[in-house]
């Protein structure tokens, strides 16, 4: 049977944990070469050792997504080993709780960089190459919180909405060229970004409480949404948002 992504190649931001790893870990498993891009190149050479033990193909870059000479590099180092890029997921980012009146301009930077710039900098780049061979897939990983409002997260909120903005715009740019440009916006999972407040039991009370499914989504939930749009079963979607939220934003 033939793999979701045999043959082809991809790109993966923040792939050295979370969701990123998930991520990578399931391209690999569908047939994709996968470049791990991450500033933490420990946690990238372990997680190509995984990779390749499980019979997958995968390679490093190491780099910070919010300077563009490393994107650039990356990319370009990524096509000299694959050839191609036809994927590219956006998934590079932070959050911060910090209230506006206690922000700092270099907190709203450094927030708006990792999460905002850093898309701006990898589409630009991956996007030189799918362009001219007339195919590509995007995927940006937004969150609810693009969408919806949070006390206390406006810089992040205010990312993730430009990343929506994002998204729609560029696919609305690249659709005569058949690059396809989507995001995924999750609600709250298990990461390592989450496990602070999900480990407050009044905060995990309080969250769950606004979650009609009463669960929060694991990182390999929110993965399958991501390979499905990395793969020709979404060739005809483009400019959408998937929101990932046990029913959170419904009500």
């Amino acid at each position: 049977m033939k793999k979701l992504l045999e043959g082809k190649s991809a790109i993966i931001t923040g792939a050295s944990k979370g969701l990123g790893r998930e991520i990578s870990l399931s391209f690999a498993r569908e047939g994709a070469f996968v470049g791990l891009f991450s500033r933490d190149e420990r946690a990238l050479i372990s997680l190509k050792e995984e990779i390749e033990k499980a019979g997958g193909k995968s390679m490093v870059l190491k780099g910070d997504a919010t300077v563009y000479e490393d994107v650039k590099n990356a990319v370009q180092k990524f096509i000299e080993e694959a050839g191609k890029i036809d994927i590219l997921v956006n998934n590079a980012g932070i959050g911060e709780v910090i209230p506006v009146l206690e922000m700092k301009e270099e907190d709203w930077d450094r927030t708006i960089n990792a999460n905002l710039k850093s898309v701006f900098f990898f589409s630009k780049e991956a996007g030189k190459h799918m362009v001219k061979a007339r195919s590509g897939r995007i995927i940006n990983i937004a969150s609810i919180n693009g969408i919806k409002g949070e006390g206390n997260l406006t810089a992040y909120c205010a990312s993730k909405a430009g990343v929506i903005g994002f998204t729609k715009a560029l696919a609305l740019e690249w659709a005569p060229y058949n690059v396809l440009v989507n995001a995924v916006a999750p609600g709250y999972f298990v990461s390592e970004m989450t496990r602070k407040a999900l480990e407050d039991e009044k905060m995990r009370e309080r969250l769950i409480r606004r979650i009609p499914l009463r669960r929060f989504a694991s990182p390999e939930e929110i993965a399958g949404i991501v390979l499905y749009l990395a793969s020709d079963m979404s060739s005809f979607v483009t400019g959408s948002v998937f929101v990932i939220d046990g029913g959170e934003t419904a009500r």
